[in-house]
């Protein structure tokens, strides 16, 4: 997942949406995201439930465009 990450955040800069990662990870044809949980595509809480493992949660960010709060993720947390 973390590569995948890594290559999100090289197309997109150093902050991205959930949903944005979310639509990202689950278009990523030969990654299994799109079916990881149960069949059924990767939402914004299965993605930070399987982060928070590894300490990293989505905190509200400024993404231009969005209202205030809106939570993402931010390449230094990885």
């Amino acid at each position: 997942m973390l590569e995948d990450f890594y290559a999100m955040f090289e197309r997109y800069g150093a902050r991205v949406r959930s949903q944005q990662a979310v639509d990202h990870l689950n278009n990523l044809e030969d990654r299994p995201w799109s079916e990881i949980s149960n069949g059924r595509s990767l939402t914004p809480a299965k993605l930070a439930r399987m982060l928070k493992e590894l300490d990293i949660t989505p905190r509200p960010t400024v993404f231009p465009g969005y209202p205030d709060g809106t939570r993402g993720y931010l390449k230094e947390d990885f």
